[in-house]
């Protein structure tokens, strides 16, 4: 798995050259192979970037064939529930969080593939020995998006991309940690 900064770097070139329209919708983007060597980072931070990117929608994975630009019809309707995110306090994200995850779990369980299971362990354990908040903040995201992709549920992944926008455009990550984590599920941990 990559580290959270060189993760960080790849999403950012990805994220300013779907921006720039330099990947158009329906584009391939390169290999992660490409990327890597292009960037001079490992692939498994190409990997993890492209997860993020999976997650909220705009760009697609498909084994064997390669990652594509989805298409901006396909993202338009999810247009209004992130432009409602971006007003969410950090109530309502933990509101929502606990709605919509603990039943993420059977459809894990009936739609997961080995890949899927081998990235949320992944993460998980990159969570747990995270040694910043910061890192821990990357990591438990990347989680949670991990866990809504495995459902293979379009709407599900979409509905949770809200959730994450949400919680990057607030002031989630100005909280103090053990205050919020204490207050949001009293297990301690913000999981």
């Amino acid at each position: 798995m990559g580290s959270p900064k060189l993760s960080a770097r790849v999403h950012t070139f990805l994220s300013e050259a779907l921006a720039a329209g330099t990947y158009g919708p329906g584009a391939k983007l390169p290999t992660e192979r490409a990327l890597s060597e292009h960037l001079g980072v490992p692939r498994s931070a190409v990997r993890d970037s492209l997860s993020v990117l999976e997650a909220r929608g705009q760009v697609i994975r498909i084994v064997g064939s390669g990652t594509y630009v989805v298409e901006e019809k396909a993202v338009a309707p999810a247009l209004p529930l992130l432009s409602i995110a971006k007003d969410a306090s950090p109530a309502d994200i933990m509101a929502a969080r606990l709605v919509v995850e603990p039943r993420l779990a059977a459809l894990v369980v009936m739609n997961a593939t080995a890949a899927d299971l081998e990235r949320i362990d992944q993460c998980n354990r990159a969570a747990d020995g995270a040694d910043s908040f910061e890192d821990f903040e990357h990591w438990d995201a990347a989680l949670h998006e991990a866990i809504a992709t495995a459902t293979h549920n379009p709407l599900i992944v979409g509905i949770y991309g809200a959730i994450t926008t949400a919680r990057d455009r607030t002031e989630w990550g100005h909280l103090t940690g053990p205050r919020r984590c204490r207050g949001t599920t009293g297990s301690g941990s913000d999981g």
